[in-house]
């Protein structure tokens, strides 16, 4: 039996997002994640090719989303588990294609930015186990975006169906992103 310490756990997160943020596949301590070739695409933007990431190698346009996640159901790396786990978190299709679902930024404070507006705070993000990458769609692990990222802020898809924010999906790697409902105190 195994038993790993919380600060291992943590070590992995922060090893998997500071190489989503920066674009760097390489782990702190020299380790390389590569993809093959033929899956990397150079477009400038910070793709994350790590197997944790929920689309390997992320998607920066809704064409590109759409065809790896609802259409393919397949990632670079052979995840094919994509349409169960938006479905898991409310994410349709339809919603994602609608003009309600913007280019926004989600912040290692928490805050997620449309238009330059704050419409969220204190969002979590969802990944995929970083220990047991083939571990069941349902078991994404949630933590708070200070505790997981490294870069001040990532570009991801963000929902506003009826003005509000409802997730946001991140573009370099397909991680959803909510925000916590808080019980009413009333």
């Amino acid at each position: 039996m195994i038993i790993l310490s919380l600060a291992a756990i943590m070590t992995s997160v922060l090893w998997y997002f500071s190489g989503m943020a920066s674009g760097n596949q390489n782990t702190p301590a020299g380790l390389s994640v590569s993809a093959p070739a033929a899956q990397t695409v150079n477009d400038g933007h910070a793709r994350d090719y790590n197997p944790a990431a929920v689309i390997y190698g992320g998607a920066y346009s809704k064409a590109e989303l759409d065809k790896i996640a609802f259409t393919d159901n397949r990632d670079g790396f052979g995840h094919t588990d994509l349409q169960q786990i938006y479905a898991a978190a409310g994410i349709t299709q339809a919603d994602f294609d609608s003009s309600d679902t913007v280019v926004g930024t989600v912040y290692k404070t928490g805050d997620i930015a449309v238009f330059g507006r704050l419409v969220a705070v204190s969002s979590e993000t969802d990944s995929r186990n970083l220990l047991l990458a083939s571990a069941p769609f349902n078991w994404l692990p949630r933590a708070p975006n200070a505790q997981l990222f490294i870069a001040t802020s990532i570009p991801a898809w963000v929902d506003m169906k009826g003005g509000s924010f409802h997730w946001a999906i991140l573009m370099s790697c397909g991680c959803i992103v909510t925000q916590p409902i808080w019980p009413s105190l009333a």
